[in-house]
């Protein structure tokens, strides 16, 4: 646990995503869910324990199964955009994860049994802001790593949650992504109007310019690999070559690692290669 402001606090030791809390007079705004039960029960704990008000609020900041699969154990009202809302809703009730080898992180916790999804209650759009203290909390709509991927911006605090848009020292995940609509979403992370704030990766905590413009350079070196596939089907061969290509950007210390992002960048490009390209 990590408290980056008087008022916000991260974790990025639990299982599945990296989970915020913001906290006010009010309440507290919780940001994503661990993915095990028993971690949403001890972060929960964790944000009850807080000087706030009783009122409870979480936001999904994206559908991944990494970070749905146990917000009904939150026990809060849920705020996500209308697109996230609208994948989770296309879920049967009680789910079991599939069993494909999908490189995601529920894979590394067999024990995770059925889930009952939560449907969010409140939706949005383009924007919309949690006005429960003076710092004000702005969900914005920032599609690219997923059709529905939103993000917190704090602007008074320079804090900013961004989800996958980033994704440090390992690959993103690809399966929903629009390449070019993420790109620019990444430059506009580069600008003056972020200037001097604290970044927020759903997967890897706090993260630095330099992690940004990682994460360009792979999505150019994605697009420009995959555009030579883009007349004909790619065959397991060649795609195994292609990926062990890209995995030179993340080594890893064990081959089980290794063999775990080979399969979430094999996964991710198969899905994107059958919605966008053929």
């Amino acid at each position: 646990m990590k408290e980056i402001s008087e008022n916000v606090i991260i974790d990025s030791s639990l299982s599945g995503v990296t989970v915020g809390v913001i906290k006010t007079p009010k309440g507290v705004i919780f940001i994503d869910s661990p993915l095990t039960p028993k971690d949403v029960q001890s972060w929960r704990t964790t944000a009850m324990k807080t000087d706030s008000g009783s009122s409870r609020v979480q936001v999904l900041l994206d559908e991944h199964f990494d970070r749905t699969a146990t917000a009904v154990p939150i026990k809060s009202p849920v705020i996500s955009h209308e697109k996230t809302c609208k994948a989770i809703q296309a879920r049967p009730s009680t789910f079991r994860f599939p069993a494909s080898d999908t490189g995601s992180a529920w894979e590394l916790y067999p024990d995770i049994g059925p889930m009952q999804w939560i449907s969010p209650e409140i939706t949005f759009t383009n924007n919309l802001l949690l006005e429960w203290d003076k710092d004000v909390a702005i969900l914005e709509y920032h599609p690219g790593p997923s059709k529905g991927c939103s993000w917190v911006n704090i602007p008074e605090a320079k804090i900013l949650f961004v989800g996958d848009t980033v994704v440090a020292d390992e690959p993103p995940f690809l399966e929903n992504a629009d390449l070019e609509q993420w790109l620019q979403e990444l430059e506009s992370l580069k600008s003056e109007q972020f200037k001097d704030f604290i970044i927020i990766s759903g997967r890897s905590g706090i993260i630095e310019k330099a992690d940004i413009q990682a994460q360009i350079k792979f999505l150019h070196q994605l697009n420009k690999k995959i555009e030579k596939f883009s007349a004909k089907n790619i065959e397991s061969g060649q795609l195994d070559k292609f990926i062990a290509g890209l995995l030179e950007n993340f080594p890893t210390k064990t081959k089980k690692l290794q063999e775990h992002y080979h399969a979430r960048l094999k996964w991710g490009i198969s899905q994107y290669y059958t919605k966008n390209i053929r």
